[in-house]
């Protein structure tokens, strides 16, 4: 063998070492995921909303009691009642009573009223709407 023939040899056992130096291997840990920072008005918006037991409860504790029913919220207002909208001065909405209250999870910062035939989940500082049941209450007489 003569010299001239050993420098391509070389150079291509060192490539094919060095590519398999930098191959992962099975050894390796897998990569960390990222965290996710979560606000908290998230986190608590996250919980805040009516179970479908607690739907039940208020179904039925407003089905036994019709005459708790209120009146309708202004025309106009009854529409824009959706998760995320702030709660209108002018809806003629009311806390649910003390025996209803008792059967709801209780949500530091929230308030549950009843608007109409609407049941709203409510955030006491912003005043948004959290959740609603609509067509909650029976209709009125």
């Amino acid at each position: 063998m003569t010299l001239t023939y050993a420098p391509p040899i070389v150079l291509a056992l060192t490539l094919a070492l060095g590519a398999a130096a930098q191959a992962p291997t099975t050894q390796d840990p897998p990569p960390v995921p990222s965290v996710q920072v979560v606000p908290p008005s998230a986190a608590v918006s996250a919980i805040a909303v009516f179970t479908t037991a607690e739907a039940h409860a208020i179904r039925d504790y407003y089905a036994e009691h019709p005459d708790r029913v209120g009146d309708p919220p202004p025309i106009g207002v009854a529409e824009s009642l959706t998760r995320g909208a702030r709660v209108s001065e002018r809806l003629n909405a009311r806390p649910v009573p003390a025996e209803l209250a008792e059967k709801l999870a209780d949500r530091p910062g929230h308030e549950v009223l009843v608007a109409g035939s609407v049941v709203l989940l409510v955030e006491k500082e912003s005043r948004e709407i959290r959740d609603l049941l609509r067509d909650a209450l029976p209709p009125a007489r």
